[in-house]
């Protein structure tokens, strides 16, 4: 079921009962609130996995982690490339929110925006346009983790919730550069993020 709400936001309920998502998702209704200002517009639910996508860009200022990472299992090293975005706390309500019946609420320090995760292919080359070759030729063969403050232009918005948390995603468009972010506040960032469930 999907049906409007008048108010200040465009906003719509739907009635979900999700398999893989926490006790507090299943069989609960989701809130889907677009800022009328915004330029994405809803795309639709995924039934099969809760991923909910918007169309459209948003410009958002904040700051882009670059992370190179290695796991190490079975004897075997496994190396994972990521891009994270964290938007400013203000720069949230330009984003459509999406929330469940009992879902916590979001909280800006950990809400990051995972960028190109299904389009892995561009994230090394997004790596090398930002931070710079030098950078993106250690990616996947030592662990890096490099920081950066600007204004992001993401579009493709999607949001989900796995592993009893949301997780946000988003293709990267274009970042404006403002200044590099110093070692240990890059740090500070990295350990507020979760490995991806999805």
């Amino acid at each position: 079921m999907l049906r409007s709400l008048k108010g200040k936001a465009n906003t719509w309920l739907v009635a979900a009962a999700l398999c893989a998502a926490p006790l507090w998702v299943a069989a609960e209704e989701m809130r889907i609130s677009i800022p009328d200002s915004s330029a994405m517009r809803l795309y639709g639910p995924d039934e099969f996995d809760s991923l909910v996508s918007f169309k459209g860009q948003a410009e958002l200022t904040g700051t882009l982690v670059a992370l190179s990472r290695s796991d190490t299992i079975d004897d075997e090293t496994q190396w994972s490339v990521s891009l994270f975005f964290q938007p400013d706390p203000d720069e949230y309500k330009k984003l459509p929110q999406v929330r469940f019946e009992g879902e916590p609420a979001a909280d800006s320090k950990t809400s990051v925006i995972e960028l190109n995760f299904f389009q892995k292919d561009k994230t090394v080359d997004d790596i090398a346009r930002i931070f710079g070759a030098k950078v993106a030729a250690q990616m996947g063969r030592k662990n890096v983790e490099a920081g950066v403050r600007g204004t992001l232009t993401l579009e493709a918005y999607r949001t989900g919730v796995e592993c009893d948390r949301r997780y946000r995603y988003a293709r990267l468009v274009s970042f404006q550069t403002q200044k590099a972010l110093p070692q240990a506040s890059t740090r500070q960032l990295v350990q507020g993020l979760g490995a991806t469930c999805m």
